[in-house]
């Protein structure tokens, strides 16, 4: 799933999607990927959790809350995951997280992927034109095919 915790979309299909993957989970396999125009807070307070093995857990607080411009804000919200905050701090204000994010936005780009909510399954590029149904469904008969 490529994805940006600011996108308005993203936010909307967010519980649909959560549903979809949870009634599939023990058939399948998700990946996240973080892509946006520009490197937003959100995306280093994600990017920076994914470090501390805490990415869904944050992933989910983020996507369930509503958005701030204050990172004391999310500080707060992601301590209830148990992340050291210290660690946290440290690696959002680190230059190899900002190039790591800017490498994998390059990466995705090259793929011709350029908005979000898109989706890859087995290597096919599923934009977000296609209903949650439609996804549910591809995503069904990509197991049944295995």
């Amino acid at each position: 799933m490529i994805s940006d915790p600011n996108c308005t979309a993203c936010r909307e299909t967010y519980n649909d999607i959560k549903k979809i993957v949870d009634n599939n989970k023990d058939e399948m396999q998700i990946g996240y990927s973080y892509f946006s125009d520009n490197i937003s807070l959100l995306g280093l307070v994600q990017e920076a959790a994914s470090r501390q093995d805490r990415f869904w857990e944050c992933h989910q607080l983020i996507m369930e809350n509503p958005i701030s411009s204050d990172t004391t804000y999310y500080y707060n919200l992601l301590s209830q995951t148990g992340i050291d905050l210290d660690i946290l701090k440290k690696d959002m204000n680190s230059p190899d997280l900002e190039k790591d994010i800017k490498e994998n936005f390059k990466k995705i780009s090259q793929r011709s992927i350029y908005g979000t909510p898109t989706f890859i399954m087995n290597n096919k590029i599923i934009t977000k034109e296609v209903s949650l149904t439609g996804l549910d469904y591809l995503i069904k008969e990509a197991i049944k095919n295995q």
